[in-house]
């Protein structure tokens, strides 16, 4: 895993320095791991952006921070799968790997080599009675519902 650090403000571009200290991080562990997975808090465009101009040799981003949230999708012509979640914990993503990324032209493919879905935290959803006790003394963040 490579864990991108945060930019300075939310949103703002992490740097040339930060994006090569990153890709040189993908690149030593290509060789050393069979699945490479980077976790950033950089938000949709910056995200978008890092996959666009750099092309890393990543099998898996989780992204977090500004932007919507969505299911894995394929990315750079399906060789990353690019998850990024939604930023009020309204909604958990799962992703499932069916299969290693490996082989040369590898490309991901939702219900061949993986499958991912959105579950929906709300009234339907029956709260796990150890993790309700485990958060009962943790305060309320101040997200009401709307009415």
């Amino acid at each position: 895993m490579v864990f991108f650090p945060e930019a300075k403000k939310p949103g703002e571009d992490p740097g040339p320095n930060v994006v090569q200290a990153i890709t040189r991080a993908i690149k030593e562990l290509r060789g050393k791991a069979g699945l490479v997975v980077g976790v950033s808090p950089w938000g949709v465009q910056t995200e978008s952006d890092f996959l666009e101009k750099t092309k890393p040799d990543l099998d898996v981003l989780l992204g977090s921070g500004q932007g919507v949230g969505f299911s894995a999708k394929p990315a750079q012509g399906g060789r990353t799968l690019w998850m990024h979640t939604y930023t009020k914990g309204k909604a958990i993503y799962t992703i499932d790997l069916l299969a290693w990324p490996g082989e040369k032209g590898f490309k991901w493919e939702q219900g061949t080599n993986y499958t991912t879905q959105a579950v929906v935290l709300d009234e339907a959803f029956t709260p796990d009675s150890g993790m309700e006790q485990l958060l009962q003394n943790v305060p309320d963040p101040g997200d009401k519902p709307a009415k």
